[in-house]
């Protein structure tokens, strides 16, 4: 059964209760490709700082083959390793929840990024054990995010 972790989340992943969301539509980044403004930013909120959730541009950096990160599949823990100038970070294949439904747990992984793509969905990194690539979906998914901390190289 699906439990709840978010407080007003207890009916699931919907419409309904997603942010901005008002009668039959969206009321906030509702113009194509839109950027969270700093006080919608989950990672912002929760950690302060300069974190934040990644641009979509990050993402596709990271598995462009032109890049210098190395995606390794990690079976035992179910994710990738993705691995740069010998620094690292781990992403979980935490699949992502739809209403009650939770889908692709251990098998992919599914990461906001912080940009709306269209009226109803935002950019996201998806992959699976033999793929990496940047999509859209609907806004009112349960994805995790990964923070990111943009800071200048010393």
């Amino acid at each position: 059964t699906f439990n709840s972790w978010k407080e007003g989340k207890s009916g699931g992943y919907t419409e309904s209760n997603a942010p901005y969301y008002y009668g039959s539509s969206y009321t906030k980044y509702t113009s194509q490709v839109k950027t969270l403004e700093i006080f919608d930013d989950a990672a912002r909120q929760i950690l302060g700082g300069k974190w934040q959730v990644p641009h979509p541009n990050v993402w596709s950096t990271m598995y462009n083959s032109e890049s210098n990160f190395t995606w390794t599949w990690d079976s035992e823990n179910s994710g990738y390793k993705i691995t740069n100038n010998s620094k690292s970070i781990f992403l979980p294949a935490a699949g992502y929840i739809n209403g009650n439904y939770q889908s692709s747990i251990n098998e992919g992984g599914s990461y906001w990024s912080n940009m709306a793509n269209s009226t109803s969905n935002a950019f996201y990194l998806y992959f699976n054990q033999t793929s990496q690539k940047r999509s859209y979906s609907d806004r009112y998914f349960g994805l995790p995010i990964r923070p990111v901390r943009l800071v200048k190289p010393e």
